[in-house]
């Protein structure tokens, strides 16, 4: 089943996707295989969101085979497959392709794909080259700069880019143009995006010489390494410009909006305010008699000022082209926490200011997806209340793959060994998240985490503490999307937990092996790569 549906058109009209049909077969598929990995994955992401991937599930058919529609934004997006063990990049574009898996290869380090159809020899060839590419890395890894000196930190990135450059030289000598683009592009993207990191850890400011060097990449391909530049730069740019005195938007920018949004304004009024659109100048008099009309839609105003004043605050530190991704990611940042008529008098006000016509066909995307999740939010919602959930395997399940279980009745202990219970004979990995900034962000990471295995490998449960009232628990969860078993607690089930795993610090992450024992009451998070890779044996010995 499918985790994140897009439709192809849009609700509004304006767009309509680009759409790769992706068919392929796991060749050589075992039964001890397909219970292990009973589905493919394919994610990618949007420019706007670009801290989230997209996710579609392809459950395998008894012959292995697969098909999926994946909805493309770009006229060319890179995308990810996983299966098992196994995780490739490949660009896709509209049209059909092909993939063949071998189910025998999956665990050696020869490439088990093969695709056809559109962008396959471009795939082929970056297939062999990623596997090799990541090998080398191990054997030749990267000399760390341990430096706070921007100029000599930015020499070594460099550095780095170019020993990278040089491999992928040696190993293409006369690469195609598109797949020497992709890579080239990915090595600089990783460049910049660290350098954003530097410039956060060690608050230093920007070098003014820098920005011809680490301006955005618009140009029409989508990768995740671009996606992860955009998101270090508006992650610097949000927490490094600081915020103006003056606060007020200015008479012609209310004006102008009362104007444009307001309804049923009298003929008087309409000529008083395009006379301080005009102008950009006011009495007090004329103030009060703004304010009056901005009370009369509050509703409307309120919602609209926000981003006007976000937008006034950018104007004079970012570039026009900055300044248009800036006010385009504006609705991405608030996605999870306003409410869907916000988002909508959002939508419709920042989409005419776009310049960047894949910056609006992004928008579309994130909108077109924002009312389908409030729809199933509210039905969701009206499932849960006064449903006491008291077994595990009646968990209400309203998007494929995401569980959401409640029991406010049972102690702590019980619920803990009814989860055990659940997952006899599978190790599951437990997440006790808050509705907060770092709990949402923790979710984000989950997911990528989550698709480096599949759900009968490894299931996920997420826990998610007593604070948050349950139409926030559903509406993040729904919102996110992560797939596994959600399970919102009281408090003395909150209480249970917390001092059963001496929970100090939130997110606090929690790995069970499959005879019901810990392997660790403080497991690493969903971004600790190395914890991972320390603990990961301990997994399935």
């Amino acid at each position: 089943m499918v985790i994140v549906v897009l439709g192809m058109m849009y609700h509004d009209g304006h767009t309509q996707n680009d759409t790769l049909w992706l068919r392929g077969k796991v060749e050589n598929l075992s039964l001890r295989l397909y219970r292990r990995a009973p589905e493919v994955v394919v994610s990618r992401t949007n420019i706007l969101r670009p801290n989230r991937v997209i996710v579609k599930v392809a459950p395998l058919q008894p012959d292995g085979s697969f098909e999926l529609k994946i909805p493309l934004v770009y006229p060319i997006e890179e995308c990810n497959l996983s299966y098992a063990s196994m995780s490739i990049p490949f660009l896709a574009t509209k049209g059909k392709s092909n993939v063949k898996i071998n189910g025998d290869s999956l665990d050696k380090a020869k490439s088990p794909v093969l695709f056809e159809g559109a962008l396959a020899n471009i795939n082929n060839q970056h297939t062999r080259f990623w596997t090799a590419f990541n090998n080398w890395l191990i054997t030749n890894p990267e000399k760390k700069e341990s430096t706070d000196n921007i100029n000599r930190f930015w020499e070594a990135l460099t550095t780095e880019r170019e020993r990278r450059t040089a491999y992928f030289s040696s190993f293409f000598p006369q690469p195609e143009p598109l797949l020497s683009q992709w890579v080239l592009s990915s090595f600089n993207d990783i460049v910049v995006a660290r350098f954003y990191d530097k410039l956060l850890q060690t608050d230093a400011p920007f070098p003014a010489s820098f920005s011809s060097l680490v301006a955005l990449d618009t140009t029409q391909i989508l990768t995740f390494s671009k996606a992860n530049s955009y998101d270090k730069f508006i992650q610097h740019t949000v927490n490094t410009t600081p915020t103006p005195k003056e606060s007020t938007l200015p008479v012609k920018v209310l004006s102008a909006l009362i104007l444009e949004n307001i309804p049923n304004l009298s003929e008087e009024e309409k000529e008083r305010l395009s006379s301080f659109t005009e102008n950009g100048v006011a009495k007090m008099r004329d103030i009060n008699f703004l304010n009056t009309l901005f009370e009369r839609r509050k509703d409307i105003m309120q919602p609209l000022s926000i981003f006007e004043t976000y937008l006034k605050k950018y104007a004079s530190v970012a570039s026009p082209k900055e300044l248009d991704y800036i006010q385009a990611n504006f609705y991405a940042r608030y996605i999870n926490s306003a409410m869907p008529q916000t988002m909508e008098l959002w939508y419709h006000h920042i989409r005419p200011k776009i310049s960047n016509q894949l910056y609006k066909i992004s928008l579309d995307e994130l909108h077109h997806n924002e009312n389908l999740d409030s729809t199933l939010i509210n039905k969701t919602y009206r499932q849960l209340s006064g449903n006491t959930q008291i077994n595990i395997n009646e968990a209400l399940e309203p998007i494929s793959g995401v569980y959401l279980h409640q029991n406010a009745v049972a102690d702590g202990n019980v619920v803990w060994e009814k989860i055990k219970r659940h997952y006899r004979g599978t190790p599951f990995y437990v997440i006790f998240w808050t509705n907060d900034e770092l709990g949402l962000q923790s979710l984000e990471e989950a997911r990528l985490l989550r698709n480096l295995y599949s759900e009968k490998e490894l299931p996920f449960v997420y826990l998610c503490e007593q604070d948050s009232g349950e139409d926030l628990w559903v509406q993040s969860v729904i919102k996110n999307k992560n797939r596994g078993l959600h399970i919102k607690l009281t408090e003395e089930q909150n209480d249970f937990f917390v001092n059963s795993w001496e929970i100090t610090r939130v997110p606090h992450s929690v790995l069970v092996d499959a005879t019901g024992k810990y392997i660790s009451r403080d497991a690493p998070l969903p971004s600790d790569q190395k914890g991972w890779e320390k603990i990961h044996n301990k997994i399935w010995r």
